[in-house]
Formats: structure tokens, C-alpha cells, sequence
């Protein structure tokens, strides 16, 4: 690619950041695969730090209402397009995950959902359908934080989560 090779050991320090490179006891750079243990361990992960998240969100409460408004709108029982279901995900994640006061805790979030990201997106394209039920789930998420009830809201945020993990 014609780089030098500060800038590839600076992209290379940045995927190891994300978790999407390693070094190996050599020193060698390796892709680990995504094994099912290290999505159940980032899916751990997503409860753990995505409730925290939630608890300390500054909710953007307009938009947040009209993303709920377009989850009720969908259709009971036809599937959604896998565009669809990405866009949703990303903006209920953006509202509520990274709206969280705590940048360092956004960040890790974030951080630790790219991986995820990428395995959903090779899923889809291999021809599984979107989960329609998942993104009704997130719209009971964000009518339980609208309401007041950010206790329950984080409960079934990490009911969804274990149900995505499975």
C-alpha cells in the first residue's frame, strides 16, 4: 500500500485497541477468529458496561421518542430488511449507550461492540434474516427510560442482550 511502517504499526496499535488484532508472544500481529466463547465473553462484556451506560445516559428524549414511534410503526410479523435492522441498532446505541456522561465508558462500549458489528454483518450477508423481535425489545427499552424507569430499562437491556447472545 505504499505506507511506511509507522503507519502501519499505528493502525496496527489501533485494531489491538479494539480487540480485533493481537500480538502474540513473538511479536507477530495474528487476527484471532471469533471463536463462540469470545462472543459470549463480548456479549458479558456489552451487559455489563452497555447497562452502566444506560444508568448515566443523558437521553436524548425527542429523538429517542421518535425512534420508539418507528419501532411501534413496523409491522408485527414481517421481516426487516438487514439495513433496517443495522440502522435501528445503531441508533438506539448512539442515543442511549453513548450518550452516557462518561466518555471512557462510551468508549469501551463502543470498542467492544465493533467486532460484534462485523460478525452480525457477516451473519446477514450469509443470508441470515434480521431479528425483528430483537429491535421490538430495544423499543420496550426506550419506553421504559422515557418513563422514568431507568431500573427496569437497564433489566430488560440486559435481557436482550443474553437473548442477542444466544
Amino acid at each position: 500500500y505504499h505506507v511506511s511502517r509507522t503507519i502501519v504499526r499505528d493502525v496496527l496499535a489501533r485494531l489491538q485497541e479494539r480487540g480485533l488484532v493481537q500480538k502474540n508472544r513473538t511479536s507477530r500481529w495474528v487476527v484471532e477468529p471469533l471463536s463462540s466463547k469470545k462472543i459470549r465473553d463480548k456479549y458479558e462484556l456489552r451487559k455489563i458496561l452497555e447497562v452502566a451506560a444506560l444508568a448515566s445516559s443523558k437521553l436524548p428524549h425527542r429523538h429517542l421518542q421518535d425512534l420508539a414511534q418507528e419501532i411501534g410503526a413496523m409491522p408485527r410479523g414481517e421481516q426487516i430488511t438487514s439495513e433496517k435492522w443495522t440502522a435501528i441498532d445503531k441508533q438506539f446505541f448512539d442515543m442511549v449507550i453513548l450518550s452516557t456522561s462518561n466518555d471512557d465508558l462510551a468508549t469501551v462500549a463502543s470498542n467492544n461492540k465493533l467486532a460484534l458489528e462485523a460478525c452480525q454483518s457477516a451473519l446477514f450477508s450469509l443470508g441470515l434474516p434480521p431479528d425483528t423481535q430483537s429491535i421490538m425489545e430495544l423499543g420496550h427499552v426506550i419506553e421504559l427510560a422515557l418513563s422514568g424507569s431507568t431500573s427496569t430499562a437497564s433489566d430488560m437491556l440486559a435481557q436482550h442482550l443474553e437473548k442477542a447472545c444466544n
